[in-house]
């Protein structure tokens, strides 16, 4: 046998691979909604078991994100947010006075609300990465594809 022609390309690749992609990308979303909802809940728990004093860790969302305050008590009438980074969250919480009771579950929560951010950060960082290279490959190289593909078939 000279030489063997290629064969047909088979089309149920692409549409399997995209397929594939929008599945793993609609799971990334649905984990992105959950981590959402439980650090919600989470942040619901915060605010009622903790007492109503200067110290108390609260989760707030801004520009999108969840983020960790602590209440503080600025004079005798004014309070203030201060924003917690996320690395060692856990050891924010008091344990001092009347959040002695609290301390424990307060600890756990901020734990766990802290993996949920760290996670939350790597699915959108996925997703973003995906987004980013998959709109960069088609703008870049759909010209010179659609001309290839042009040359070849005249």
């Amino acid at each position: 046998m000279a030489g063997k022609l290629a064969s047909e390309p088979d089309s149920d690749i692409p549409v399997r691979l995209a397929k594939e992609a929008l599945d793993t990308a609609n799971a990334l979303s649905d984990l992105l909604y959950e981590i959402d909802v439980a650090i919600h809940a989470y942040a619901k728990t915060l605010e009622d078991i903790q007492p109503q004093h200067s110290g108390k860790v609260f989760i707030r969302w801004s520009d999108g994100k969840p983020r960790a305050y602590r209440w503080e008590r600025v004079g005798k009438t004014k309070w203030r947010a201060v924003h917690l980074p996320r690395a060692n969250l856990a050891r924010r919480a008091s344990s001092r006075g009347e959040f002695a009771d609290s301390y424990e579950r307060v600890n756990d929560i901020l734990s766990d609300v802290s993996f949920l951010m760290n996670r939350r950060t790597a699915v959108l960082n996925v997703l973003g990465n995906f987004q980013r290279g998959a709109s960069s490959l088609r703008r870049a190289q759909t010209e010179r594809i659609t001309a290839l593909v042009e040359k070849a078939l005249s």
